[in-house]
């Protein structure tokens, strides 16, 4: 396995049954461990790429309010300078879209623990955090900057090392629940996602904040799907793979899709 898009939803996921859990865990179990993982959280966004080179990442708890359980879980998988580096490097080689920088401290922000948590729970996998570009310019130059962005991470990826988009398809946070009903709003917008995958129309997705439906209810901000289109540059749309699909809090879905 290349790539992985996640949407990783609220941190309590990791306090009671849940299907995307659930699939986490069994998806772990089941693949061939990586040499590394490079992962890009929505939580991490900067006006410039930004390379965690952190040897050992400090678990970061970015929430409030949740249960006190939640703040003692912690995620100690090594960082990995030396990747790090060669990606800053192979990456300002290549000329990429703007400027990368290699930074030396960098906690797991829980865009990252919460999932890798599940996926890798021994945390024997080295892992480097890649921020996304803040918000600039409109949607579609947004979402094409990280097509780019991927189109770049994939090229100088070191062998065997799996790519992580860390998300949320939708993540209408300010209107999240817990009735379990799952807004036909948020279908509608998940499958116009999965249909436009499906057909690789890129120009389409890109345009997805005019184009798909309920886009601006589903994303009030940007960040949470960047990552998706992170993952479409660094290995196209032919070979993604809807891999799950199931909700959280009503209006946070939780799809899943791999590249191979």
């Amino acid at each position: 396995m290349r790539g992985l898009f996640l949407s990783h939803g609220a941190p309590d996921i990791l306090l009671g049954a849940h299907p995307a859990r659930t699939f986490w865990r069994t998806l772990g179990e089941r693949m061939t461990a990586p040499s590394s993982v490079v992962l890009v959280s929505a939580h991490h966004e900067q006006p410039e790429v930004q390379i965690s080179a952190d040897p050992a990442p400090p678990t970061v708890y970015d929430f409030y309010g949740f249960p006190a359980p939640l703040y003692q879980l912690t995620y100690a998988a090594p960082g990995a300078p030396e990747i790090a580096h060669s990606l800053v490097e192979s990456m300002r080689r290549a000329g990429a879209l703007c400027s990368v920088q290699e930074t030396a401290r960098r906690g797991f922000d829980h865009g990252a623990w919460v999932p890798l948590l599940e996926l890798f729970p021994q945390a024997n996998v080295p892992v480097v955090q890649v921020s996304l570009l803040c918000e600039a310019g409109d949607a579609a130059g947004q979402a094409e900057r990280h097509v780019q962005l991927g189109a770049a991470l994939g090229d100088a990826l070191p062998e065997d090392a799996l790519l992580i988009g860390s998300g949320s398809l939708t993540h209408a946070v300010p209107e999240r629940g817990q009735r379990g009903d799952t807004p036909h709003w948020v279908e509608a917008f998940r499958a116009w996602v999965h249909e436009a995958v499906s057909r690789q129309d890129m120009q389409a997705l890109q345009a997805y904040r005019t184009e798909a439906p309920f886009a601006q209810r589903n994303h009030p901000t940007q960040e949470h799907l960047m990552p998706l289109f992170v993952l479409l540059g660094a290995f196209g749309s032919a070979d993604a793979t809807l891999l799950h699909t199931s909700t959280m809090h009503d209006v946070l879905a939780m799809d899943a899709y791999s590249w191979r």
